[in-house]
């Protein structure tokens, strides 16, 4: 007889009919194995629960253990990593001949890999044992050489609003990566690194002018807010000298400013320092050698050539050689002990020169020329050169930059940023 079914029933010509089975025993295998799927499925449904229940157990007790400061995060899960690669050693067992520490050590293979993976990457591997610390440590120092920093340039104005948009530059891919924004919006700003942190204060968010500022923590990626300035500034200027942040000048309303206060990161707190001698906002600062330049900038309709320093051993304020020309909103950065200052507003036209301080011997001498006018543009030094971006010139917010070589003594371009930029705020962090 065929295999056939009628009505979804199996009749007494299917396999199973010819295998011995009458249509009621095969019904009653299927009742069987259907209540047995049921009786899994409410099984793995308990088991599901209770491991659950056992994971928020888990949870409580490492927090637990946390809040009382016997186990930390980091230990925890290099425990759950060991204990894991244990067990896939005992399922794929074995034997080596050589720890990876044998491999990166002074003469091995550390100083490329450091290369390839830059000082992040390196200080990554050597801190998961004291061996790998050796051998990594070893070559860091050189490698950090090779690895100038990140360059981050934060807030400003795109010509059209008020950004709190930061970005970086890795100076080795040129590259721009986007970074977490402030937590405030704030042109005319200024920022300084201390301690391997990055600080942005004051400004104006576009209704007010600031007191506030912030601090960016590259190793969780985000903003804190700190202590209030003593007084709101607009266009200042900030340095940083043995670990403290000095914040210059700037101005409220239409009035400048020749106050000056520093932060201590250390006791979290703002210090009043001796005036300036002069009223200053948007000047640009420079540390070198224990001393916080202060240069150019304007008072009232009146732009300055004029330069003075704060000396933190006496406290008290100095003037040095005026600049060759009058700069308000210039950029300015240091490298090998020299003031570089280029362009900035000289109240009758934007400018696109350069100069250079010599501070042992006194004197300014004229540089080239950037390539084009840029008026509150920022800089910073990298790797024994002068980078600067941004700015405003030619009608427009600019997102170009270039880059100066004293050795060469010529500027060429560097990667346009991912924003148009004007009286933002930059400054380098170490990688």
């Amino acid at each position: 007889m065929a295999t056939h079914m009628q009505g979804g029933l199996l009749t007494e010509g299917d396999g199973y009919s010819q295998a011995g089975m009458s249509p009621g025993a095969i019904w009653e295998r299927l009742d069987s194995l259907h209540f047995s799927a049921r009786d899994q499925h409410l099984a793995i449904n308990r088991l599901h629960h209770e491991a659950c229940a056992i994971r928020e157990d888990a949870v409580a007790l490492r927090e637990c253990l946390e809040d009382a400061g016997i186990l930390t995060n980091q230990r925890f899960l290099a425990k759950l990593h060991k204990r894991h690669f244990m067990r896939v050693c005992m399922m794929q067992p074995f034997v080596a001949d050589a720890e990876l520490s044998d491999v990166l050590h002074p003469h091995g293979i550390s100083a490329a890999v450091g290369m390839y993976t830059g000082p992040v990457g390196l200080y990554s591997v050597s801190m998961t044992s004291k061996a790998m610390l050796k051998a990594g440590g070893a070559v860091l120092p050189s490698i950090r050489q090779h690895y100038p920093g990140l360059i981050y340039i934060c807030g400003g104005i795109d010509g059209a609003e008020v950004l709190k948009s930061v970005e970086r530059l890795a100076p080795v891919i040129g590259q721009w990566q986007p970074v977490v924004p402030m937590i405030e919006r704030r042109r005319r700003g200024a920022a300084a690194t201390v301690s391997g942190k990055l600080y942005v204060c004051g400004g104006w968010d576009g209704s007010k002018v600031l007191n506030t500022g912030e601090r960016y923590d590259p190793t969780i990626g985000a903003w804190e807010p700190l202590p209030p300035m003593a007084e709101t500034r607009d266009r200042a200027a900030a340095a940083v000298v043995n670990s403290r942040l000095y914040m210059c000048g700037g101005e409220v309303g239409t009035e400048a400013l020749g106050t000056a206060e520093r932060f201590d990161p250390v006791l979290s707190r703002w210090e009043s320092l001796p005036p300036m001698q002069k009223r200053r906002s948007g000047a640009s600062a420079a540390p070198i050698g224990g001393r916080v330049y202060m240069c150019g900038g304007e008072c009232g309709a009146h732009f300055m050539s004029s330069v003075e320093f704060f000396d933190i051993l006496t406290t008290s304020w100095e003037a040095v050689a005026p600049m060759l020309e009058r700069r308000a909103a210039a950029a300015a950065a240091v490298i090998n002990n020299k003031l570089y200052i280029c362009g900035g507003w000289g109240g009758a036209q934007r400018l696109r020169s350069s100069e250079r301080l010599d501070p042992e011997a006194g004197l300014w001498e004229a540089l080239p020329p950037m390539s084009e006018v840029r008026v509150g543009a920022v800089a910073v030094a990298v790797a024994g050169k002068l980078c600067v971006f941004g700015g405003f010139g030619g009608g427009r917010c600019l997102s170009s930059a270039e880059c100066f070589d004293p050795e060469a003594s010529s500027w060429i371009p560097l990667p346009f940023m991912s924003e148009s930029r004007a009286f933002a705020a930059a400054a380098v962090l170490a990688e």
